[in-house]
This record gives C-alpha cells, structure tokens and sequence, in this order.
C-alpha cells in the first residue's frame, strides 16, 4: 500500500464516519439546549409569579425566549434529517456489502472412503478451494461413526446366503416378512424380511454403522437392516441373499468468500439439537448461535461446518438429480458431484447421529464493519451430493406394461460378450414389453421374434435406452443377442442394491401415461 493510500484511508477513518456522528450530535445538542432552556426559564418565572405579586409570564413565553425553541425546533428536525440519512446509506451498505460476498451451499456427502478422509482432516477430495474444517459437536459424532468401522472401504451391503431355487428358499424362510411397499421400493429383489438380532450382531462386528445403532437400541425393525433375495442371473446364481445396511451420509454448509477482500467470519445463528445417539432428522432444535473461527477467510477460501451426520432409509429414496459432473465418466471408479433434492417424504426417515445444526445466517466483519448474510433452509431441497461410483454393468432389463410398469427380470443374462438366446411368453393383461438398457454397457440384439416371426433386427442399445414392443398375451418372445459391459465388473461385491436402484428410479422417472 503507497503513502498516499494510507494517508486517504487514515483521512476516511477520521472523516467518516466519526464527522458525520460529530455533526449530528452538534445539531441534536444545540436543538436540545435551545428547546430547553426557555422552558426551565418559564418554570422559573412561574414559581417567581406564585410568591410575588406581579405577573409577567406572558412578556418571558412571548419574548425572544420564543426564538430559541424556534431555532431549537429547527437543530432538532436536522438532527434527525441527517440521522435517518446515514441509516439508510448503512442499510444500503450493508446490503450491497452481504451480497455477492458470500456463498453457501449444502454438500451431502455420501462415500465412506471421503468421509474417513475428511475425519482425518484430509480434503483433497472435496469439491471446494483449499478448504477449512470447523469443529464442532456434529463432527465429534462424525468421527465416532467412522472409527467404529474396522476396514478402510463400507459398501452398505454383504452377501448372504444362497439357494438352487424359491422353493429351497422359502423351505428356510416359509414367511418372509411383507415389508411395507416392498414391490415398490424393492422392484429387483423376489423376497425381502427384516434381519434377526443375530443376523445384525454378526454384521455388526464388520460394520461401523450397524454396531452403532444397536448400542443405541435400534432394532432391525426400525431400519438396521433388511435381507433381499434375487435371481442373479447375470452372475450364474439361481436365488442370491444380500444384507442392505443403512448408508452413512455427513451434511455440511460450505461457506466461501467470493469477494475480493478477506472477511472474518463472527457467528452462525442457527438452530440446534445435541442428542445422544440416534433421532429424527426432522427433531425439534432451539435457537443458538456458535462462535466461527475468526481468522480472516481469503477471497476464494472456504470454511466447512458438519451439520449432520445422517442415515437414509434403507429403500431406495427419490432423490432428482438435476445435473452431474462427470456425466458418464470413463474409468470404472470415479467421483461424482450432482446437484440434487430429495422428497419430502423421504426425508422424514432419515435418522442423525448427535443431533443436527440448521443454519440461519452468517454474521462476518469486513473492513471493521459487521454484516448478516442469509443461508436457505437445510431441508435437502437442494444440495450437491459428492459421491464415488463404480460403473455397473449387468444384462438389459426386461419390464411388462399393463395399466402399469413392472419389473420382470435380465434379459440375455448369460450372455456377456457371446450371443446368446434368451424366450419368454407374455402373461395374460400384458399390452407392452420393454427392454431397456441401465447400465455402463451396450446391447446389441440381432433379432426379436414374436411367434417365430422376426419382428426386429440389428438392434443397439447404449445406457439410457430402451426398445418398447406392442404384445398380445400368450405370445412367445424370442431373443439373440449379447452385451458388452463398458466397465470391469467386480463379482465379489454384492450388486443387487445397486440394481434396485437403478431399476427403481428409472420406474419412478418414468411412469406409464
């Protein structure tokens, strides 16, 4: 900084705003002597009127005592002109100062091997420039869940048993449990029930999260863990089981400076619960405010606040994403960033571990003065979802259409990279076939015949597409083809849940009529 631009700003700090104040506090003064003192005068004058014999009162009120209230009146309404001038210039300031100088944004992020990271301090992986993790009692709860988890990797998911066929299945488990909309949020699995207290005391020993909510109490019946059952036919398995596990998500509010000057960062008022162990996201909280750290925050720095460690529902939720970098990546393993909103009613299952921090507003200093910046509502109407993906490629899905959408099963499920033929007979009420293509890979058909009659031919679908096929029942459908998965695929982890997903929100995104 010159010479001269410190001599300008000493010259402003004396100037403005300390002038100004001397100014109004001159006129506010002079109006209040002016005002005044005639009036104790006159009270004088009465009392001198009370004990003597010769009233004068009128010659005092009417004289040049008159003058200076006048003159009085006239500091007084300058005083206030002046006053309500500079409080309209420093709420114009400081509006024109809050904006554009903060940005907030909620970050949901979901993939164990990040979140172990972030435990550790290490946010390399985080989508925001070099930013700084603010501590707090949200984080305290955080780091618990992730040490309590033995291995580096949490998929969510562990194989189960598996069976020749339904029938050896239900010789086990006669009564599989009728979980609530189960053909609905669980279209790919054939068999689904609640995991016994043994089931999840064995899992747990594995899982960090699982052993977390029965320390707490929870039981399977409140959302631990459920057991699918699916014909895995892509695998060679006949009747696979797979363990569903509750996901470990941590919410934080990013705080960046997007102005051009350092700022620090005072308070962040807010609503908040402490609870031990695990509640409802939707838990009552009381107003507070908590102290951030003051150092001063360099434009294009951010500050990380844990708001919440949070637990999805065990089924698949209905989460839009409105966008996503990268959109189709190429490599088997990658990071993903979306911008996304969850529904409404989805988010009433989500439980939180230690309570959960609702932003208000960011109270922050700049050059010497203090501003109030708004943060939106933490409803996860909107955020970023950060995650890491292996790409899935499986067989294309086969689905019936009457007055609605159903999952049947794979098509070609044996036929990774051979040609191979895969028939069915349309069931009685069916009026569509559709054969569609969700996963990193390509099928290439080479014909579909209808009662023998070839009714397409040389046919390829990319991930996103599908084939829809008017049908009559009883008809017999044949298939030749193959498919080329785009990615490796990893056969030791379970993919069932995965699939259920995929099938799922392709279902709900796209609904018959």
């Amino acid at each position: 900084m010159s010479l001269k631009e410190i001599l300008l700003k000493k010259l402003d700090s004396l100037l403005n705003p300390k002038l100004e104040n001397r100014v109004i506090l001159s006129f506010l003064g002079l109006g209040s002597l002016l005002v005044g003192v005639p009036s104790l005068l006159a009270y004088k004058a009465v009392l001198k009127v009370d004990s003597g014999s010769t009233s004068f009162t009128a010659e005092i009120s009417n004289g040049p005592d008159m003058l200076f209230v006048v003159l009085g009146v006239l500091s007084l309404l300058i005083a206030a002109y002046f006053f309500a001038k500079k409080q309209n210039r420093e709420e114009k300031d400081n509006a024109d100062n809050s904006k554009d100088v903060l940005h907030c944004q909620y970050y949901v992020c979901r993939n164990f091997e990040i979140l172990s990271e972030v435990s550790k301090l290490n946010l390399k992986r985080f989508p925001v420039d070099d930013p700084v993790l603010f501590k707090n009692h949200i984080f305290s709860s955080f780091v618990d869940i992730i040490n309590r988890h033995p291995n580096k990797y949490r998929h969510g998911t562990k194989w189960g048993k598996k069976f020749s066929t339904e029938e050896d299945y239900l010789k086990v488990y006669p009564h599989p449990d009728k979980l609530i909309n189960s053909r609905e949020k669980y279209p790919y699995f054939k068999n689904m029930r609640v995991a016994s207290l043994e089931e999840m005391k064995d899992l747990s020993k594995e899982d960090g999260v699982a052993h977390a909510m029965l320390e707490s109490g929870l039981d399977a019946a409140k959302g631990v863990g459920v057991v699918g059952c699916y014909e895995a036919g892509c695998e060679g398995i006949e009747w696979q089981e797979e363990y569903l596990l509750r996901d470990l998500w941590c919410i934080f509010l990013s705080v960046e400076n997007v102005s051009e000057n350092s700022l620090s960062l005072k308070s962040l008022d807010c609503e908040i619960s402490r609870v031990d162990g695990f509640s409802e996201f939707n838990i009552l909280s009381t107003k507070d405010s908590i102290a951030l750290p003051s150092a001063p925050l360099k434009p294009g720095k951010s500050v990380l606040i844990p708001l919440a460690v949070a637990f999805p529902p065990l089924s698949p939720i209905d989460i839009k994403r409105h966008s996503t970098t990268p959109d189709f990546p190429a490599g088997d393993y990658y990071q993903a960033l979306s911008h996304c909103s969850i529904n409404e009613d989805d988010i009433e299952d989500i439980l939180v571990y230690g309570g959960i921090i609702r932003p208000q507003k960011i109270v922050f200093e700049k050059k010497g003065r203090s501003f109030e910046h708004p943060v939106h509502k933490l409803n996860l109407s909107e955020f970023y979802e950060i995650d890491m993906h292996w790409g899935c490629g499986s067989c294309p899905h086969l689905f019936f259409v009457n007055s609605e959408k159903h999952y049947v099963r794979e098509l070609l499920a044996l036929c990774e990279n051979i040609v191979g033929e895969d028939s069915f007979v349309v069931p009685d009420g069916i009026k569509k076939i559709i054969i569609a293509e969700l996963e990193d890979e390509i099928t290439q058909i080479q014909t579909i015949k209808l009662d023998g009659k070839v009714h397409l031919s040389n046919l390829e679908l990319q991930k996103g597409e599908e084939i829809e096929i008017t049908v009559s029942s009883g008809q017999k459908i044949e298939v030749v083809g193959k498919y080329i998965p785009l990615v490796t695929i990893d056969h030791d982890q379970p993919t069932g849940r995965i699939r259920n997903t995929i099938i799922y929100d392709y279902m709900s995104q796209n609904p018959i009529g």
